[in-house]
């Protein structure tokens, strides 16, 4: 997926990977910049890649997140994405083990303290299985982006794509930014000044316009000459 999408960045969680075999893993796709969290060699790990050129400032990771700035953007605005482990409604979940409605709350509100809202999706509704074939397969839809109201009126047409991955038992997020269409300037009206008379000129200007025009059909031949005379 990576060869097949141009992307700004990549962040990778739960590589299962130390700094060396993730530093193969950038030269690869050609991500040679980024920060590396090392798993504890069975579980965690972190990556956050981009190319040569991309400027990116580092603010703080843990073993659980990466928090980056990239500059010339509104200092404001943020998006967090990621496996938060946890739900927000019961049809986010299918099969073994309900979470509790207390769960969902909490997370609920933890996402309205931050001004932070879901930012949707396009693709299969879950993103995460257990790849279990008895009574406890389960689907969860644990991965997901979510944006404050300032990010969001930047890239209001953001998407969010699901996407299969074949060696994983996450499906890995896409997030497409469309810049704003500039305004359509709608052209401004022609209006005859009345001023225009006492300039001695204008009679000579609208003659040379009038006069440069000519047709064999009326119609066209009138348009055509006040559009002259407007230019």
């Amino acid at each position: 997926m990576v060869k097949a999408e141009v992307s700004i960045l990549i962040f990778l969680v739960e590589t299962k990977a130390n700094t060396a075999h993730m530093s193969k893993i950038q030269t690869k796709l050609d991500y040679t910049q980024g920060i590396i969290v090392p798993s504890d060699e069975k579980n965690g790990g972190l990556a956050l890649l981009w190319k040569e050129g991309t400027t990116i400032w580092t603010h703080k990771y843990s073993n659980s997140h990466i928090d980056i700035i990239i500059p010339n953007s509104l200092e404001l605005s943020s998006v967090v994405f990621g496996d938060f482990n946890e739900i927000t409604h019961v049809d986010e979940k299918c099969g073994w083990a309900k979470r509790t409605v207390d769960q969902m709350i909490a997370f609920r509100d933890a996402l309205d303290f931050c001004d932070l809202q879901d930012l949707g999706f396009n693709g299969p509704n879950y993103t995460w299985c257990n790849r279990s074939l008895r009574q406890k397969h389960t689907l969860i839809r644990l991965d997901i982006m979510v944006a404050n109201f300032a990010w969001r009126a930047i890239f209001c047409r953001a998407k969010v794509q699901h996407r299969s991955m074949v060696t994983s038992d996450h499906y890995s997020l896409l997030l497409r930014l469309t810049h704003r269409r500039k305004a359509w300037k709608r052209k401004r009206q022609f209006r005859f000044e009345t001023m225009w008379l006492q300039d001695l000129a204008c009679k000579e200007v609208v003659e040379l316009a009038w006069n440069g025009i000519s047709t064999t059909n009326e119609n066209h031949t009138i348009q055509a000459k006040v559009k002259n005379c407007q230019d």
